[in-house]
């Protein structure tokens, strides 16, 4: 039923659009009347499209204009330069907005008229006269309005790039074996020229290019390329970006999103993060890096050992519109263990902690540590004795307070204490409150917490009826 509704609806639009400009039929060929009735197209032509103008959109829908409206989803790929048969005539449609193009066919030949701002003439752009178009907004492949209306073209086998809007490519260069752009990545042309591809820059198609790929590349992240699948499945990646008067490619393996713009692959055997517009973000340095969605944060491996990066809270760029990446837990540590907020970490037989924004919460000294369930506390253990520390943070650094000497023998939460300790020191037992005062003195030989609490001293037994705590 919602498919019905939606289909409905846009069905509506397109209704809606095209009465403004009526596409009509006489004796087998197409003509083009104007809201008012004027005769824009005489009826002399084997296909009228009508190319919508719609600015910054994210998703196209095609609909084949006929005898009939048939519609379908999706972009589709062409190939070099080769046009669907079957397809006899595209528009693309955004809510009312009304068409800026208009193209033709005669006689096998394709031309391009523009609409003047009252809608009521036609001015011509390209003469009918053209083997082949892919329109950018007309034929499957789609991009307008961001940043000029940019259109295809080929004759007598050689491709062009012409943009009636953009002063640079005004006029057609018919040099290229084959031209081709998608929608997602529109900043960035792929041409062809004597059997290697290249990237044109089309807001800056003069500057340099360097055709050095045997294959056409193929679109995998918005700035960032896949050239070809090696024998071993890896991924040779490129990202193309402006170098001074040139276009510079970088090439990686197995790049892979992270977040924002932020991309994980490897650079000459080695790993690092690169952001889409080539800047790196985290230098390749590392055996390996991986990425958690969950806690937004990068584990690395550099020498059998394990760190962790992070994105910055602060330092924004404006040119790359993203936050640094920081190294805060540097590759030194054999293992690493998120518990609740706190990652602890091993180095050799030491352990410390970090808190879940990487930054040092306890220095890595200790034998065993063993985090208080939901407080801020760790039970500590150095040289074969325990105490208790609490941590709190200000101003981004963690201070560390004593609650417990680092002196007992044994410190056992017990929870029918309500939060205190069972201590154990020089072989004596006593129990200590939360706040870590005395409820009962480390004098006892021996101490039975349950069913009841059974206390023994000088070699006799006792019972406390409360704890006290």
């Amino acid at each position: 039923m919602k498919i019905l509704i939606f289909l409905a609806s846009f069905f509506f639009l397109i209704s809606t659009s095209l009465s403004a400009q009526r596409v009509f039929e006489q004796n087998g060929k197409f003509g083009l009347k104007g809201n008012d009735s004027t005769l824009l197209l005489k009826p002399e032509y084997e296909q009228i499209n009508l190319c919508y103008s719609i600015g910054d959109i994210n998703t196209s829908f095609q609909i084949r204009i006929n005898n009939d409206f048939d519609d379908f989803f999706g972009d589709e790929d062409f190939g070099e330069g080769d046009l669907e048969e079957d397809l006899d005539s595209f528009s693309e449609i955004e809510g009312r907005t009304p068409p800026k193009y208009v193209t033709v066919q005669a006689n096998g030949k394709r031309g391009l008229f523009k609409l003047d701002n009252d809608r009521k003439e036609l001015e011509e752009i390209l003469p009918v006269k053209f083997s082949s178009f892919q329109v950018f907004g007309e034929k499957i492949r789609v991009n307008l309005g961001r940043p000029h209306q940019l259109f295809l073209l080929q004759k007598e086998g050689k491709w062009a790039m012409f943009s009636p809007e953009n002063q640079k490519l005004k006029k057609a260069n018919y040099q290229f074996d084959s031209l081709y752009l998608q929608t997602e990545v529109n900043n960035w042309v792929l041409a062809k020229k004597a059997g290697k591809w290249g990237f044109i820059d089309r807001r800056n198609p003069n500057l340099k290019v360097n055709y050095i790929y045997p294959q056409k590349p193929d679109f995998r992240f918005k700035n960032t390329y896949s050239v070809e699948t090696l024998p071993n499945k890896d991924y040779r990646c490129v990202i193309v970006t402006k170098k001074g008067n040139s276009i510079n490619t970088t090439e990686y393996l197995n790049l892979s999103g992270s977040k924002l713009d932020a991309l994980i692959g490897q650079k000459n055997g080695s790993w690092g993060i690169v952001h889409t517009s080539g800047a790196v973000l985290l230098p390749f340095e590392y055996d390996k890096i991986t990425f958690n969605n969950r806690t937004r944060v990068f584990k690395l491996l550099k020498n059998e050992k394990i760190g962790m990066a992070f994105f910055a809270e602060s330092g924004y760029s404006e040119t790359l519109n993203h936050y640094p990446i920081e190294l805060r837990v540097p590759a030194e540590f054999d293992k690493i263990k998120k518990l609740e907020t706190v990652y602890l970490v091993q180095k050799a037989t030491l352990l410390g902690a970090y808190s879940q924004k990487g930054q040092l919460i306890l220095p890595v000294e200790y034998d065993k540590v063993e985090k208080i369930y939901r407080e801020s506390k760790f039970i500590v253990t150095k040289s074969g004795k325990e105490g208790v520390v609490s941590y709190t943070e200000k101003a981004g650094k963690y201070e560390i307070q004593t609650l417990l000497p680092i002196e007992y023998e044994k410190l056992q939460l017990g929870y029918s204490l309500k939060g205190g300790f069972i201590a154990k020191k020089e072989g004596k037992y006593g129990i200590l409150n939360p706040d870590y005062s005395i409820v009962l003195p480390v004098e006892y030989d021996s101490l039975i917490p349950y069913p009841r609490f059974f206390l023994k001293k000088d070699g006799k037994w006792g019972r406390m009826k409360e704890v006290g705590v």
